[in-house]
């Protein structure tokens, strides 16, 4: 039953996880176990609800913001502005971004990485032109702000391990699924709380996700553990603390390759996490 959840296609479809509502070139997506008046009248009006969210994000690509439902439920709600001509003719053919992120999130679920569970995605498209697109995820309690765990990371060698190994268990389950994330900055690991002194991990916006149909290659591999790697040394020095590149990156390849059984090129790594941090 697994597999037939991963088949091409499944989560785009009426079954008993998700359901299709389509009107002409508009189509809705909503998830059957989230499913309420509340959350159709979001995502049939996600202006009215991102208007008065807690902004979190508003740049030329996308506006996003954690909103309040009718019946008190706080949603993640983020919309994917149409950048011009490019993005026009880029995604006439293709699945709206909502759409892909929508797909990711669920083969995330299905690989079991943490990652915020997708509830509505919409996208409204004239003569095949894509007028507005919107995705509606849970909003996940307890986050810490990135900067604020890195200060508590920073200053503890137990967190640091702690989190460079739920890095390498995250990411070695994810390109083991054929799961590249594309973008694994710092600030894409969410952290929340789980108890006192306790942590809990996973990954979003998978906006850059690409699934791929075999183990994702140690090329890609190493890409995305040198993004870390680079993220990690820039934030230490926006916070005075000038992490030692070295030790970085044994940090994090020590802990990707215990939980991948896998050993990667350390001089890869190297120059991608220098040139990650334009670095000559």
């Amino acid at each position: 039953m697994e597999d037939n959840k991963l088949a091409s296609g499944y989560c785009f479809r009426n079954n008993r996880d998700f359901l299709e509502i389509a009107r002409g070139a508009n189509l809705v997506l909503i998830r059957r176990s989230a499913d309420s008046a509340a959350l159709r009248d979001c995502i049939e009006n996600p202006e009215k609800y991102l208007s008065a969210s807690t902004v979190l994000k508003d740049s030329r690509s996308t506006k996003a913001g954690i909103a309040e439902l009718a019946d008190h439920s706080p949603v993640f709600i983020k919309r994917y502005n149409n950048k011009g001509l490019r993005y026009t003719l880029r995604y006439m053919f293709r699945n709206a971004k909502p759409f892909r992120t929508w797909q990711a999130a669920w083969y995330f679920e299905m690989n079991k990485i943490p990652t915020p569970k997708p509830l509505a995605a919409s996208a409204s498209r004239t003569a095949g032109i894509l007028k507005s697109a919107y995705l509606v995820t849970e909003s996940v309690p307890g986050t810490i702000p990135t900067l604020d765990f890195c200060r508590l990371m920073f200053e503890s060698r137990k967190i640091q391990l702690e989190y460079a190994e739920a890095v390498g268990d995250l990411f070695s389950k994810m390109h083991k699924a054929g799961i590249y994330h594309g973008d694994s900055k710092l600030s894409n690991i969410y952290v929340s709380r789980r108890g006192k002194g306790a942590f809990s991990f996973g990954l979003w916006d998978l906006d850059g996700v690409d699934i791929r149909p075999k183990a994702i290659c140690e090329n890609l591999r190493a890409s995305e553990i040198a993004r870390t790697i680079s993220s990690y040394i820039e934030i230490s020095g926006r916070l005075g603390e000038r992490a030692d590149m070295e030790k970085a990156i044994c940090l994090f390849t020590d802990s990707y390759s215990s939980a991948s059984g896998t050993r990667l090129d350390m001089d890869s790594i190297r120059k991608k996490t220098r040139k990650y941090l334009k670095l000559k």
